[in-house]
């Protein structure tokens, strides 16, 4: 069998409007199964992918946006999968042509090429003779001046750095690297002033900084920084022209370097954390209008955000979001940088927030918590921040509606979900011509391809409660309940012993509401409505007599669960139960059983409204146990 690949795209509206238009454009693998889309990449307004129909295996596919667009490529193994599972080696292109690393059953895994049609979707060449493959499906692909790059073991010289036309004579060996029978392990892939750069190991320096114009005579070591052992670039950066990375010394840790391309040119930035204690460990680098920005720890504060010009008086701590050594970027996920109005957007922790979005301009003041979407000190788990239709777009947990495609215009008020009814789980966001296309989730289809194309559509207004019910002593207190909503709303119905700040509100607010003390012998209730557009949310306040339940049965012998309820109720004791009475606040008989005669009983009470209720439960030896239950449905 072979897995299942579906894409789903999203709906993305405009600031006040949280509507949602997304359009299913294939049910790839029916049925709820999904067919595990993954390899998204965008060719010239074609969207190809690796997905699975149930049939024919984890091939590839690609779409135009529309149902009959959207068919399989190809299947270049019609025994098992054409393209590989565990490894998902990227797409790359040159122009309109699309190349992948495909196993047909008969060479292994080797580079294929394709034109989006069956019949051009052919291999490339069979560069290791046989069926054990010689593409490296554990490596990266990069198409540079007309050539893709990857990696590719001929039997010879183990796996080393190639390249290719797109034909078979034009697939050629670049160099062999680590002369003889040993891998260079090349990595890290980056194109800096028309020069690819990557990180491998020759057998002498270790793993280091080299570059290559595609020649082997042009592949060479850029410079053998840690003199001996390697110093393991990583994090290799474009900055307008200049190429940012982090390397070890034994002197200096980790820290920031830059290189031109030459070897008196490739030096340290800045000793960021002195001495040999190391300033990187998960970081990442973005570019913001050739300005630095990464995470890096000066032994002091932890890991934070920094930025730099490219010089050490340049290089500076932005802000310490996380006061004290912590670190306020130090997070356990990918750290997601990404430009919006000339602002860089990423993933922080202050301490009481959580992992959440922020936003900075470079400055101190200027490095602000944009929303604390999961309210309370939890992660909303933000991923692949992407710009649309002039809004920021990505995927986060708020904790109540699951993990959904959110968007901000960078307030805090504008920043919300981009729908309440539509696909879950979003991710692989993809911007082609007019649409945004991801892969989400349903309880019918699966994860399967969605696209939205930015027309307005009729809101979906949503609002949603962190608990469906609190319940207070006697005695009364304050407790907090979250509201999440994609609108203005307001509440209403309180009573007079009830307090609720605020009342309303535009989007997301944590709610305290306060019971004053009971002094009177009965229990009382509360129904609260909140209203955003036309979507309602109640809330069921119950509060303790003084003579509570508690105290009248603190000699009984019965056990009554679920409690809170949401209708059927079992109840057990350590005697016979003869009868079975409900009733309400008020008094009223709204429920009897009798002739029982066994030690457990369920009763139905779902067609009662929601409140408190008394069970009155008479055992055999006319014993009557009392027991309070709140109906929360």
């Amino acid at each position: 069998m072979k897995k299942n690949i579906y894409i789903s795209a999203a709906v993305i509206l405009f600031l006040n409007i949280s509507i949602s238009a997304q359009i299913l454009v294939k049910d790839i693998k029916i049925g709820s199964f999904g067919s595990t889309i993954s390899l998204v990449k965008n060719v010239n307004n074609l969207l190809y992918f690796a997905a699975d129909d149930g049939i024919n295996g984890n091939e590839v596919w690609r779409s135009d946006g529309t149902s009959t667009g959207t068919f399989l490529v190809k299947n270049v193994n019609a025994n098992d999968d054409g393209l590989n599972r565990t490894f998902a080696t990227r797409f790359a292109n040159i122009g309109n042509t699309l190349f992948f690393a495909g196993d047909d059953n008969i060479n292994g895994f080797e580079l294929w090429k394709s034109d989006g049609s069956e019949s051009g979707t052919t291999l490339v060449k069979d560069i290791r003779v046989g069926s054990s493959g010689g593409f490296d499906v554990t490596g990266e692909m990069i198409s540079f001046n007309g050539f893709v790059y990857f990696l590719a073991d001929n039997g010879t010289t183990f796996e080393e750095l190639w390249k290719s036309d797109g034909t078979s004579s034009g697939t050629v060996l670049v160099k062999d690297i680590w002369s003889g029978s040993s891998s260079s392990y090349i990595e890290n892939f980056t194109v800096s002033n028309n020069i690819l750069y990557f990180s491998a190991n020759d057998g002498n320096s270790g793993q280091e900084l080299w570059k290559t114009d595609g020649t082997a005579n042009g592949t060479v070591l850029v410079k053998n920084i840690a003199s001996s052992g390697g110093s393991f670039p990583t994090n290799l950066t474009d900055v307008n022209g200049t190429l940012f990375f982090s390397a070890y010394t034994a002197a200096n840790g980790i820290e920031l370097w830059k290189s031109d391309g030459t070897t008196a040119g490739t030096v340290m930035v800045k000793d960021i954390n002195p001495g040999a204690e190391n300033a990187f460990s998960t970081s990442s680098f973005f570019n913001l209008n050739g300005t630095l920005y990464f995470s890096a720890d000066d032994g002091i504060n932890g890991e934070e955000l920094w930025k730099s010009d490219g010089t050490s008086a340049g290089t500076v701590m932005v802000k310490d979001i996380r006061a004290g050594s912590m670190g306020g970027l130090n997070i356990s996920n990918i750290q997601y940088f990404q430009a919006y109005k000339g602002l860089v957007y990423f993933s922080a922790n202050d301490g009481t927030s959580g992992v959440e979005l922020w936003k900075s301009d470079g400055t101190s003041n200027g490095t602000v918590l944009v929303k604390d979407i999961r309210s309370g000190n939890m992660t909303s788990d933000l991923k692949e921040l992407i710009v649309y239709n002039d809004l920021l777009y990505f995927s986060a947990y708020d904790g109540l509606s699951g993990t959904q495609l959110w968007k901000s215009d960078g307030t805090s008020s504008g920043t919300m979900l981009a729908f309440t009814k539509g696909p879950s789980s979003a991710r692989s966001l993809t911007v082609m011509g007019d649409n945004l296309y991801f892969r989400g989730s349903s309880t019918t289809t699966g994860e399967e391809l969605y696209k939205y194309d930015g027309s307005a559509a009729i809101p979906n207004d949503s609002i949603m409660l962190s608990v469906n019910s609190l319940n207070f002593t006697k005695s009364g207190s304050t407790k907090q309940v979250q509201l999440n909503s994609n609108r203005n709303w307001t509440a209403s119905g309180q009573a007079s012993w009830v307090t609720l700040t605020p009342n309303s509100g535009s989007g997301n607010a944590t709610l305290n509401i306060t019971a004053s003390t009971n002094t009177s012998s009965v229990s009382r209730s509360n129904t609260i409505t909140f209203t955003a557009g036309t979507a309602t949310k109640t809330l069921l306040v119950t509060q303790d007599a003084t003579v509570s339940v508690s105290e009248i049965n603190k000699n009984n012998y019965l056990n009554i669960y679920p409690n809170p309820t949401s209708g059927i109720v079992t109840i057990a004791s350590t005697q016979a139960i003869a009868d079975i009475n409900v009733f309400d606040v008020t008094g009223k008989l709204v429920y009897s059983q009798n002739n029982i005669k066994q030690p457990n009983s369920s009763i139905d009470l779902l067609s009662l409204s929601n409140g408190i209720y008394f069970i009155h439960a008479q055992t055999e030896n006319d014993g009557v146990n009392i027991s309070k239950v709140v109906l929360s449905k």
